[in-house]
């Protein structure tokens, strides 16, 4: 059993997880390394959430972390990370080399919210089946697409109202099936390109996925509960607790500690407290 810890406060908590998603403290390289610690940056909205990897780096020349030769458009545009829908029904930039480690450990659980919400606005999963195989062949050959090129794509496959919310479901099913991904972005849109052609080669179990997601998620936010987790990554309960209990038993780093009644997960050392006066990040 983990020792109860009674010099926490809640403050202590909230200073300890900014400097583990380095908001405070030192600084990542670069936003690549930021993607990199984080796993997963949530971009429902594109351009604010090139600020998530830009407040963890190093600012350049200029003094923007995210704009450049190593910034966050950089990035996407060289497709070493990927804005796709992974771990909720929400958009993700991810790095390219993860994401099938992302899919692999909650994409079952994700597609289940997709069909199941899929239904109230007509859509089936024979029609979802057909969908993602028109797009797999639309995408093939390196030929990326607007949402709007994609649209048309399934219409022209025999698959009616491929528009607004409609359109939105059909292109998530596809991107949780690993079918597509984002592709370069076309006169400051974004595209849909083929996922094998865009991902690097790799199998990853479920398992291995949710172990190797945990250990990500509890360096870049901790001190966290397995309750956090699990509601980060879409995950059951049991799943999460299994690849915590195996990371502890591997020799992985984690370390555990009890306050407020609660288990936290964390690695590395507990931040000396902080000095001065009240501290206000605008986060994103």
């Amino acid at each position: 059993m983990p020792t109860p810890t009674r010099d926490l406060t809640p403050a202590a908590v909230a200073a300890w997880r900014a400097r583990s998603q380095r908001l405070w403290g030192e600084r990542l390289a670069t936003p690549w390394d930021a993607f990199e610690h984080l796993a997963a940056v949530q971009s429902q909205e594109y351009q604010p959430s090139k600020l998530t990897p830009a407040m963890r780096a190093k600012p350049d020349g200029d003094g923007l972390a995210y704009a450049g030769a190593g910034g966050v458009d950089a990035l996407i545009e060289q497709g070493r990370v990927l804005r796709t829908h992974v771990l909720r029904t929400t958009w993700h930039t991810v790095p390219a080399a993860d994401l099938r480690m992302l899919i692999a450990a909650s994409g079952d659980r994700v597609m289940q919210v997709i069909v199941n919400g899929s239904r109230g606005i007509g859509i089936d999963l024979r029609t979802h089946e057909r969908a993602t195989e028109a797009l797999a062949a639309a995408t093939a050959g390196g030929r990326h697409l607007t949402r709007e090129e994609a649209g048309e794509a399934l219409e022209a496959a025999g698959i009616a109202g491929a528009s607004g919310q409609r359109l939105g479901h059909l292109l998530m099913h596809a991107e949780v099936s690993a079918v597509i991904c984002s592709g370069d972005p076309k006169d400051g849109k974004q595209t849909y390109a083929s996922f094998d052609e865009r991902v690097p080669a790799g199998t990853i179990g479920k398992d291995e996925a949710i172990r190797e997601l945990a250990r990500r998620f509890f360096a870049s936010r901790g001190p966290a509960t397995v309750k956090d987790f699990t509601r980060w990554a879409t995950l059951k309960v049991a799943d999460a607790k299994a690849a915590v209990d195996e990371l502890k038993l591997g020799g992985s780093g984690l370390r555990e500690l009890r306050y407020d009644d609660r288990v936290f997960y964390y690695e590395g050392e507990r931040p000396e407290p902080e000095d001065g006066g009240p501290v206000v990040d605008f986060v994103q």
